[in-house]
């Protein structure tokens, strides 16, 4: 799968005890100017998957460098465990670093040495607006724009409705549906709020290609305290 969902499913599938695996990685959809969003922004989503899995997401604006923005997932997965995964974000996906329960250490992946690469950064695309919608979530009333848009997969074409609207910082998302058949991913903001903190410390562990552990840098982890500090 595609979009959004498919960070969330790439985690899923880690957290179940596999490899990280790059399905789906392939767009991050940005519709609110990162620049103007404060750090520490971040929006709570209640995320369903095509299994009947429920994933509780934050996505959160952590840090900034040299113009560009660390962007951090951070997800739980019921009797599975917690993932972070942190993007530093400008006009694409400059690094990518991972850190899941039971890792001391984050993890970095080189975007371009994952199997199909870093997710896309893509912005609003007015030939997909479908309409202007009044939606109502746990987190409020938000007068949202609606974009649909079709992608081909391994099991045919799916169809992905976003909901956007700036209140909905740091990416803009209101709600998000991919259908594909009778499976569908659905995710849902329920909260909005400030002071978010990086849920990834330790030093970083460069991966190769194929996700083989290397040396440590010897640094701390980008946007994150060094080990040992809070």
């Amino acid at each position: 799968m595609r979009q959004l969902s498919g960070l969330i499913i790439a985690a899923a599938i880690v957290l179940g005890g596999r490899a990280v695996s790059a399905q789906g990685m392939s767009e991050l959809p940005i519709f609110y100017p990162l620049e103007k969003a404060a750090e520490g922004t971040f929006s709570k989503y209640a995320v369903k998957l095509p299994n009947g899995s429920a994933v509780a997401l934050e996505i959160a604006l952590v840090g900034r460098e040299a113009g560009a923005h660390w962007i951090e997932w951070a997800m739980k997965v019921p009797g599975k465990g917690e993932m972070a995964i942190k993007m530093l974000v400008a006009d694409e996906v400059k690094r990518m670093l991972v850190q899941q329960s039971g890792m001391p250490q984050p993890m970095e992946l080189p975007p371009n040495g994952v199997s199909g690469g870093a997710p896309k950064v893509t912005r609003p695309d007015a030939a997909t607006l479908v309409s202007e919608d009044s939606l109502k979530t746990a987190a409020g009333s938000f007068k949202a724009k609606h974009y649909r848009k079709k992608v081909k997969t391994e099991g045919g074409e799916a169809t992905i409705d976003l909901w956007a609207a700036e209140g909905a910082a740091p990416l803009g998302l209101v709600k998000m549906v991919q259908s594909l058949g009778a499976q569908s991913t659905s995710m849902e903001l329920v909260a909005t709020g400030k002071g978010a903190r990086s849920h990834i410390t330790g030093v970083p562990i460069k991966a190769p290609e194929g996700l083989a552990p290397a040396k440590a840098t010897g640094g701390p982890a980008p946007g994150g305290p060094a080990p040992g500090k809070k």
